[in-house]
């Protein structure tokens, strides 16, 4: 498909919705094929078919979370070289991954009515690695003029990072694929907030032993 060179990016639509998720306080990550370059998002030959971008975020005590936005082509490797990489770069490291893409694979796991080659080769790969789906439900989250089946997975490391509340929203999003939206946190967060947790309780039982009710 061509491009058109005149289109002002990022277009109408994007800028209205950054607007209104931003009003509405909802955390919002975007995966786009803006036909656009610069040297601060990447070198065009680290990717040889542009179908894989990760960002990374840095928490505390040196923990990284990588998020990725993933294009597996229907006429392609499912998964392709890249994303394979990807997993076990983030496994060899220890950082947590979550990856929502666009598989063009069918399998019941995830929801799709059917299951096809594809389906099986993505949902074998998944089961030897370190991967889990966050996918729940059969909503389609591909609607398209003659058709709908749930091709867009979420998927992460359960090791490092917990993905919660996965939902394929049925509102409109110009597009014939859905908005998906999910909670996460990763397990160093939780792991602190329990140990804060534990230890306010702890102090508040130390005193109201050391200071009974009257």
């Amino acid at each position: 498909m061509a491009h058109d060179a005149v289109q002002p990016l990022p277009s109408p639509l994007l800028r209205g919705t950054a607007v209104e998720v931003a009003r509405r306080g909802i955390p919002f990550i975007l995966g786009a094929d803006a036909s656009a370059y610069h040297p601060v998002w990447g070198r065009s030959d680290t990717n040889e078919h542009d179908d894989l971008t990760v960002v990374a975020l840095e928490g505390c005590k040196d923990e990284t979370l990588l998020f990725g936005s993933c294009y597996m082509p229907h006429d392609g490797e499912a998964p392709q070289t890249e994303l394979r990489k990807l997993v076990e770069t983030a496994a060899r490291k220890k950082h947590a991954l979550v990856v929502g893409t666009d598989a063009n694979a069918h399998h019941t796991v995830w929801g799709s009515a059917d299951i096809n080659d594809r389906g099986e080769s993505l949902f074998t790969y998944i089961l030897q690695s370190s991967l889990e789906i966050a996918n729940r439900g059969e909503e389609p989250t591909y609607v398209g003029p003659t058709s709908k089946n749930v091709l867009d997975l979420t998927l992460y490391t359960s090791r490092h990072v917990m993905v919660q509340e996965w939902e394929a929203w049925s509102r409109p999003s110009f597009s014939d694929h859905r908005y998906i939206s999910f909670q996460f946190s990763s397990y160093q967060i939780i792991k602190e907030t329990l140990t804060y947790s534990v230890s306010i309780s702890t102090a508040l039982s130390r005193d109201a032993h050391l200071h009974p009710h009257q």
